[in-house]
């Protein structure tokens, strides 16, 4: 049997782009998945759409938040219906390749000590794509500077990767809800510093639309972003450092015994 991929798609308002991202994903070449379409009470067409995909596929469950929430309380809704071994998320204006799920799969199978993996993306509509030529296991501290980066082959972004669901469980691992922007690359430190082994490769399988109406730039000011920047960054070290000292009491506990 192979393991269950878990794909949590947040939508807001995106009728006329949602069919188009959930087509891509349920054209996967690797079968094995439930796409979970979480409607952030949309005031159009999305959540009807959401249904009609889950009528005509059983692979699709469609849930709805009860008003406009934001899109960290919505990927939250996603992951605790979640039931995949592995979990990935893909957002409702954009599309995968068809082969991203199993170029997925086949990399934990090849590297079974891998927390998690990584691909590349293009960014649409330009078709700018990472020109970063690395490739192959880093450890938790090369990581971590790769997801803390504004470019790169890796950055913040939660779409390009694929996790282990076990380790979201039991960490209880979830995205803050009180920050507009960055909450993917402080869930993802949250997430690294639960592991020592991860897989990167800039093959673009993704494709990121950027918006000007996506939900990122809706009602952000100037003076919320910095802000916020300046919140994540401080819990990015704050979590690190923290880890760290969990990990140096490990290991003295570990030699005395």
């Amino acid at each position: 049997m192979e393991p269950l991929i878990s794909i949590i798609v947040p939508a807001f308002n995106l009728e006329g782009l949602l069919n188009r991202s959930v087509q891509a994903l349920l054209q996967q070449t690797y079968r094995n998945i439930e796409v979970l379409i979480v409607d952030d009470g949309s005031t159009d067409e999305t959540y009807r759409i959401a249904q009609e995909f889950a009528q005509l596929d059983s692979r699709v469950r469609a849930l709805q938040m009860p008003s406009n929430v934001g899109i960290s309380k919505t990927r939250n809704a996603g992951m605790a219906e979640a039931r995949g071994e592995f979990l990935t998320f893909s957002d409702g204006d954009d599309w995968t390749e068809p082969t991203q799920m199993a170029w997925y799969m086949d990399r934990f199978a090849k590297h079974p000590q891998a927390a998690m993996v990584s691909c590349g993306f293009v960014i649409e509509p330009s078709g700018k794509r990472n020109q970063s030529r690395k490739r192959g296991m880093v450890d938790q501290k090369e990581m971590l500077s790769l997801v803390s980066r504004p470019s790169g082959p890796v950055r913040g972004y939660t779409w390009n990767k694929c996790y282990r669901t076990a380790i979201i469980k039991k960490h209880h691992l979830t995205f803050d809800d009180d920050v507009k922007l960055m909450e993917d690359a402080l869930f993802n430190t949250r997430y690294i510093m639960h592991g020592q082994h991860y897989y990167i490769e800039n093959t673009p399988l993704y494709h990121y639309v950027q918006r000007d109406g996506s939900a990122i730039h809706a009602g952000v000011t100037v003076t919320k972003k910095a802000r916020d920047i300046m919140v994540v960054n401080a819990r990015m070290q704050h979590i690190i450092a923290a880890g760290r000292e969990r990990q140096s009491k490990k290991s003295k506990q570990s030699i005395s015994d």
